[in-house]
């Protein structure tokens, strides 16, 4: 394997400069750094990665991964689990990894939450689907430049941003399109529920796949309504609409729970509506409650989206970048989509 003095030598300058251009430090003029590059892919150079890790472990990065936590979105459960798990492999490197979780309440004090997470200098940031699409203009706003992020769950571009890890959410929704057609043998009306607002990017493009592929393959598929739902159907008085809208559509077959809450609609209408038998697909079933509504029957499918690639990879991402330098080769790496039923869950 070649080494910087072998590239050196054949490119006439100094150790220093090789490796300044090899591992993107400081400024070299444009033809050496040229000539560097080119006797480097010559020679087959490839950087020992075990000596940057000990020269990273020596600098000690800090990496911030924030990810909402909160008993209505237990889909993050497994997110920040992974990347915990993920976090104490880093260790060896001497890399720290500090959480910042959050709840909905504080989701809505937007201002306050950017404060806290601006008070923190980190190397870089894992930033979830919530945060990333205002945390990068809050740095802005306050004149600072944001260090290198990554992000999962929800896709908000952004020049800084190294990688977005999450799935493909109009392929999601063109997925439950195709179990409502099994389950409806093609035909029927469908009610939609969500949580929060319809114009959130899970909801909005999962239904544009529905809707699209309904539309090319299920002409005799229609959707009967699409309704917010309560977070907590027992206790709130606004769920009777719901059941309303289900009672005036006697051929309703299947409702379509698009984004995650904490799922407890859907056993609180099995026990409210028993008659009707309805048949429900959801998203993103992972916790344990939730789990037995499908091994009961109150779920018939759902489609997950892989949350342990997601509390994982974004911190594979941000260290690889930081300790190696290198890119990934994608903006987006997709994670997979999956159903579970009773039969595999």
């Amino acid at each position: 394997m070649a080494t910087l003095r072998e590239i050196a030598e054949r490119a006439g300058v100094s150790r220093g400069t090789v490796d300044r251009v090899l591992n993107n430090r400081g400024r070299v003029a444009a033809e050496k750094e040229v000539l560097v590059r080119k006797i480097a892919e010559e020679l087959g150079y490839r950087p020992n990665r075990a000596a940057k890790g000990l020269a990273l472990r020596k600098k000690q990065r800090r990496i911030g991964f924030v990810c909402i936590r909160d008993p209505y979105c237990p889909y993050y459960d497994k997110v920040r689990s992974s990347a915990e798990a993920y976090a104490k492999e880093l260790e060896v490197f001497g890399v720290t990894v500090h959480p910042v979780y959050y709840t909905l309440a504080e989701l809505q004090e937007e201002k306050a939450l950017c404060r806290r997470i601006l008070s923190m200098d980190m190397d870089g940031w894992v930033l979830d689907g919530f945060t990333s699409a205002f945390l990068p203009e809050a740095f802005r706003k306050e004149e600072r430049e944001i260090p290198p992020f990554a992000s999962f769950n929800m896709n908000h571009p952004d020049r800084k941003r190294v990688a977005y890890v999450g799935c493909d959410y109009e392929q999601a929704g063109r997925l439950a399109c195709g179990l409502a057609a099994l389950l409806t043998e093609e035909q029927g009306e469908i009610g939609v529920l969500f949580y929060g607002s319809h114009s959130l990017q899970s909801v909005n493009q999962r239904m544009e796949g529905f809707r699209a592929e309904m539309a090319e393959r299920y002409p005799e598929m229609q959707i009967a309504f699409q309704m917010s739902c309560p977070y907590d159907a027992a206790n709130d008085p606004s769920a009777e609409k719901i059941v309303q809208a289900i009672e005036e559509k006697p051929n309703l077959k299947l409702l379509y729970l698009v984004n995650p809450g904490n799922y407890r609609i859907c056993r609180w209408l099995q026990e409210r509506m028993p008659e009707r038998k309805l048949r429900l697909i959801t998203n993103d079933l992972v916790a344990g409650e939730q789990y037995d509504m499908i091994k009961d029957g109150v779920i018939a499918a759902t489609i997950c989206q892989d949350p342990e690639a997601q509390g994982r990879e974004p911190l594979q991402l941000l260290f690889e970048y930081l300790t190696y330098g290198n890119a990934p080769e994608k903006d987006w790496i997709r994670t997979e989509l999956s159903i579970k039923m009773r039969q595999n869950c």
